[in-house]
């Protein structure tokens, strides 16, 4: 594409979406430490002086998909649940851990998330990203709420930083590929791949279940 600088909020947001798409593509393609700020910049047909001016590493472009990836699966949770009056306890971890299947690449982004931290990341890029984390997660707590009411301010804080976490190291081994899940079927002292959705619902009623017990 011709290069055009961005004159307004509205275009550097159009910018910004073209650099995280552009990103994404050779993310499909390639690890995170492969790609480069030349790459991506060829990938747009900009020049690197002209991708400066938006962004200065490609640990912050991560940051961005990261945000907005998490925003994305905030809003389809919300979405999904806010019609429902009332819910049981099962019922409920079940339909949040389906969703949250459903955003694999948030997953996936957010299990290497601290290998990006300790690379080229600036503060101004952290502070956005803990803003960006503490909107989502605020949203998302209206939703828990409604569903789990005793749970106070600082225990949906934990319940957030439980699940997520979880949900994090359980993404690689349950979406192991086909061959693998194969050989761990051949090899009788390996415990099978777990299925995600089913592992990850019973663990979030076990955190709930815990949180409520500290309440009676």
């Amino acid at each position: 594409m011709e290069f055009q600088r961005a004159r307004n909020e509205e275009q550097k947001s159009i910018r910004r979406e073209q650099i995280i798409e552009a990103t994404l593509k050779l993310y499909e393609r390639e690890p995170l430490e492969k790609i480069t700020l030349a790459s991506i910049a060829n990938e747009l047909n900009f020049s690197r002086a002209n991708l400066y001016k938006y962004v200065s590493t490609k640990e912050e472009i991560f940051l961005w998909i990261l945000s907005s990836d998490l925003e994305k699966w905030v809003k389809k949770t919300y979405d999904k649940l806010r019609d429902y009056d009332q819910l049981e306890l099962k019922t409920f971890c079940l339909l949040w851990s389906e969703q949250m299947y459903e955003n694999q690449r948030f997953l996936k982004l957010f299990s290497i998330l601290v290998s990006v931290l300790r690379s080229n990341v600036t503060t101004k890029s952290l502070e956005i990203l803990k803003q960006d984390l503490a909107n989502s997660f605020g949203k998302l707590n209206l939703i828990t709420k409604k569903f789990i009411p005793n749970l106070t301010d600082d225990e949906l804080k934990l319940f957030n930083e439980y699940q997520i976490y979880y949900a994090a190291s359980l993404y690689s081994p349950a979406v192991s590929s086909k061959n693998q899940r194969q050989e761990f079927q051949t090899v009788s002292l390996l415990e099978a791949p777990p299925d995600f959705v089913s592992r990850f619902a019973g663990y979030l009623e076990v955190i709930i279940l815990g949180l409520q017990s500290k309440n009676k």
